[in-house]
């Protein structure tokens, strides 16, 4: 498993984690929160990041994720990045969309929607990714 926590002016305003990741299928399964208050750029700028770091620097061909139908945002963001439903699961408290995208979609969609505004604007910002060790 990998975590990051996602960082401005100092400040814990994410994380994301990566998860089950099996090199052997090539694929993972990833998460991200944010605080509520955070500019929308700045999840879709770290959103971004992690998954084309996923995508190029873990070798992953699939990515996952499981987003809660009722949250109509998070699964909005999700399309937006070229995610798609692959299935549906009911737990006792939540029902949940599961979807994917593969490391080819990700190179296909990169000039549409949500990812051409955020390809614009990473070119502009700085950003680190700092590895600490146990």
């Amino acid at each position: 498993n990998i975590y990051y926590a996602v960082m401005q002016e100092n400040i814990i305003v994410g994380a994301i984690y990566i998860t089950t990741i099996d090199y052997y299928s090539k694929s993972c399964t990833w998460g991200l929160y944010f605080k509520e208050k955070i500019n929308p750029f700045i999840s879709a700028i770290s959103a971004h990041l992690i998954i084309d770091k996923v995508f190029n620097e873990l070798s992953i061909k699939r990515l996952n994720l499981e987003v809660n139908k009722s949250n109509i945002s998070a699964y909005n963001f999700d399309l937006s990045f070229g995610f798609k439903i692959y299935d549906e699961i009911k737990e006792s408290s939540a029902d949940y969309h599961l979807m994917f995208m593969s490391k080819d979609d990700w190179i296909k969609n990169k000039s549409r929607g949500l990812r051409k505004s955020v390809e614009k604007r990473i070119k502009k910002i700085n950003y680190s990714f700092i590895e600490k060790e146990k």
